[in-house]
């Protein structure tokens, strides 16, 4: 809606300009020992002292003088309409003020008085109606809070481009500018995003933190010479986090970035001349491929960790008004010495099309300014919108993630409820029985009670314990050899950190990977290894050996009881911050549990069985990359040697 200008007193005089892509402001000078600003809210006399904004601390008082309106005997003033938004915890008061001194004499203004209780940005919203002018018109009034709760003497007059925020949902409204309008949505929770003609509503589906960007690929026509002009392409970013909670939602504005070059555009007017040959062609800041893979995902890695904790992994949703595009990231820290890209693996591909692409990535802070040096890789996969379905992704073997693509775009979808699985580990073992034990005795808690009630009659008691017992059982009366890998990684980011990976080869030669909940410092080998068996029917295989590697893994088990007294001969050879393989394997004893044998340590100890037909299968697992690391080992052997 066009602008106007109307008149104000004479402490300030309101200047509107449309919106640009340099954006104009209004500086207010404050009055000399400006009074409590409620007392300029009392009378019409009284509002004209204070002016057309005047600021005091943490407060702001917008006026705005309303013209009358006369036709014959009836006079009607305009009325004003106030709308207040942004990232700042602020209370206001709105009110209309008049005077009427005679017929010819008769005043009216309105007024909004702001008070900040935390910083960030304020929008306020002007609209304003008369007898002839039923739809209004708006003026802008863009302000900002400081850390130490003032208000900054500073008014952006221009249609704002920051979002605002209803009762469950936030709006990003669209730049007055010729624009192609994104928007980018970072999180593992659910949420929506709609488009229309002016923006996108974005709306939180649970509680939580989502990263949210407006990304703007603009054009500017640029002329030179007589008659030549090209067309300038360049990218913006805005890039907020949205909080949804109890106690409403807010957002919170986390840096900007435009590649819009002065330098450029001089450049190419430059090298353009007065050719009239090429009066008209297109220079590019960037591409828009290139905001989302180098600048957004770079940005996404900095933030993720403080606003979600975890962030090996997350979905991110591009909306445009041509469609949603949607990636399932996936980070992996890697070694400088040897910076392998994961193994990503896509289970159940012909439901789910899917384009993995791997890129180094670096961490950046809010604004964009300062990126750390590359320290991870990200694997984005991309979901084919033609097709849907559930999928799971594994990483390396180890990570599992439950996905599943509807209508082009990736949800987690939650591990189906286990019956037995009182710890909530997503393993029906041994653990589980001590876990309920306990609880029955009142010595303990359940972590998953859901899924105690194996009776299925509403109550967790002795009968539930009693059927766990005799499920437990019955899985194990059919119990086959397997091979166990406790594998604790260790990695040195911002400090020492551990993770652990039980991984299980079944008889049909199936890896099923499970990171352990704890880490390697607490870790229990015995736990561990009870663990072990429940895996392979309750984790979701990965990896498989080849049938000749298959059949020579099945002859070495079935003879696994002959090395339990075999030594072990340690090699006087370790590796300095690897962590540690530990290699074992597993044989049923006739009573419904099973022997571990260790085979081979790997990493910081490294030891193997005193045999020659052990060290032979161990040397096949790890030449075919199921064990251990090829390229220590054959160091070790040449040096061993």
């Amino acid at each position: 809606m066009k602008h106007r200008l109307i008149a104000m007193t004479a402490a300030f005089l309101l200047s509107l300009t449309p919106m640009t892509a340099h954006a104009s402001s209004v500086i207010v000078v404050e009055p000399e020992e400006p009074a409590n600003l409620e007392d300029y809210t009392t009378s019409y006399d009284a509002i004209q002292e204070a002016g057309g904004i005047t600021f005091s601390d943490n407060q702001v008082l917008l006026y705005w003088e309303l013209p009358v309106m006369r036709e014959g005997c009836v006079v009607t003033p305009n009325t004003m309409e106030w709308e207040i938004s942004g990232t700042a915890d602020v209370t206001y008061k709105t009110g209309n003020l008049g005077k009427d001194v005679s017929y010819e004499e008769i005043y009216a203004g309105s007024y909004c008085l702001i008070t900040a209780n935390s910083p960030g940005s304020v929008h306020v919203v002007g609209t304003e109606y008369s007898l002839y002018d039923s739809d209004g018109t708006e003026f802008y009034f863009n302000l900002t809070v400081g850390e130490d709760g003032n208000f900054n003497e500073t008014v952006d007059m221009d249609n704002p481009i920051e979002p605002i925020i209803s009762e469950d949902s936030v709006y990003f409204p669209k730049p007055d500018l010729p624009c192609e309008f994104s928007l980018l949505v970072s999180s593992n929770l659910e949420s929506t995003a709609v488009h229309d003609n002016d923006g996108y509503t974005f709306t939180p589906e649970e509680d939580g933190w989502y990263v949210v960007s407006t990304r703007s690929y603009c054009e500017e026509i640029v002329s030179y010479g007589e008659s030549g002009h090209f067309h300038y392409f360049y990218p913006m970013l805005h890039n907020y986090v949205v909080i949804a909670d109890d106690k409403g939602i807010r957002v919170n504005h986390w840096g900007d970035k435009s590649w819009y070059s002065e330098e450029q555009v001089s450049e190419a007017i430059a090298e353009a001349g007065n050719d009239e040959n090429i009066a008209c062609y297109s220079v590019y800041a960037a591409q828009p491929d290139d905001v989302m893979h180098g600048a957004y995902f770079s940005f996404i890695n900095g933030q993720l960790p403080t606003v979600q904790g975890d962030y090996d992994s997350y979905i991110t949703n591009v909306y445009t008004e041509y469609g949603t595009d949607s990636y399932f990231c996936v980070n992996h820290f890697y070694s400088d010495i040897v910076p392998n890209e994961p193994r990503v693996q896509a289970l159940e591909k012909e439901i789910v099309n899917l384009t993995t692409q791997f890129t180094t990535a670096s961490t950046c802070n809010g604004d964009l300014t300062a990126c750390s040096p590359d320290m991870m890789q990200l694997a984005r996969i991309y979901a084919d919108e033609t097709l849907e379905g559930d999928l799971t992704v594994v990483v390396d073997g180890k990570e599992e993630y439950l996905l599943t693509v509807e209508n082009g775009i990736f949800h987690h979808r939650k591990a189906p409820k286990l019956m037995g699985d009182c710890n909530g580990d997503g393993i029906f073992s041994v653990t589980d029985i001590v876990m309920l034990q306990k609880y029955l005795l009142s010595t303990g808690n359940l972590n998953a009670p859901q899924n105690a009630d194996l009776c299925e009659d509403g109550s967790i008691d002795a009968f539930d314990l009693a059927v766990m017992k005799r499920e437990l059982l019955r899985r194990n009366q059919n119990a086959e050899p397997m091979l166990v890998v406790v594998d604790e990684q260790i990695y040195e980011i911002d400090g020492w950190t551990s993770k652990t990976f039980v991984e299980v080869l079944d008889s049909e030669g199936f890896w099923h990977v499970q990171e352990s909940d704890r880490n390697s410092w607490e870790l229990d080998i015995a736990e561990c290894l009870s663990a072990a068996p429940a895996m392979i029917g309750n984790v979701t295989p990965s990896d498989r050996l080849t049938d000749a590697e298959r059949a020579e893994t099945q002859t070495f088990l079935e003879n696994a009881a002959q090395y339990e007294e075999t030594e072990m001969t340690a090699w006087d050879f370790g590796i300095e911050d690897y962590g540690q393989e530990n290699l074992y394997a597993l044989y049923p004893d006739g009573n419904g549990g099973y022997h571990a044998v260790e085979l081979c340590r790997f990493g910081g100890e490294c030891a193997w069985l005193d045999n020659a037909d052990v060290q032979a299968f161990v040397t096949m697992l790890i030449e075919n990359g199921y064990y251990a690391d090829e390229m220590f080992f054959h160091e070790f052997l040449e040096w061993y040697t």
